[in-house]
């Protein structure tokens, strides 16, 4: 799972920066999809959809498919997200994280959020309920600030 987090991440610094035009209006990257061999408790798809909004925020769609034995799916998933990058100058910049929709299945789901060191974890799922052996598709929705650069020569797009 930690070597398709990663690979998500490259697939983000692939992405070239933008110029001025590109952040006025609304524009879409979708990361390539990434399907796990055949086994038992997994992560059969993941699929990231990049838009960058005219304000300049990113609008960020998470698909994912896993199939749950109980073992260490349990509840539901988990996701974590940085919100705090250092820049290149060495200044601590700190971004909002704001989640506008989750669902399993097609029907919103619970969730909750906690701090983490230099990030965000969103849980999602029910701490009540245990998730019958099966396969579900999560979704979830959210919005981040500050990522786009404005930049004397250009303009840049950092997302890790």
């Amino acid at each position: 799972m930690i070597k398709k987090i990663f690979l998500i991440i490259f697939l983000f610094l692939l992405i070239p920066p933008l110029d001025a035009h590109a952040v006025t209006t609304s524009k879409k990257v979708t990361t390539t999809t990434i399907t796990a061999p055949k086994g038992t408790e997994k992560t059969n798809f993941f699929n990231t959809t990049v838009e960058i909004l005219p304000n300049s925020n990113l609008r960020v769609t998470e698909d994912i498919e896993v199939v749950s034995f109980g073992s260490q799916i349990k509840r539901g998933i988990f996701r974590d997200y940085p919100t705090e990058y250092v820049t290149d100058k060495g200044y601590i910049r700190t971004i909002d994280f704001k989640v506008l929709s989750v669902t399993r299945d097609g029907v919103a789901d619970s969730y909750r959020l906690e701090n983490i060191s230099k990030g965000v974890r969103v849980y999602i799922g029910k701490s009540d309920y245990l998730l019958p052996n099966g396969t579900y598709r999560y979704n979830l929705v959210y919005e981040v600030t500050g990522l786009v650069g404005f930049f004397k020569d250009n303009d840049e797009l950092y997302y890790n």
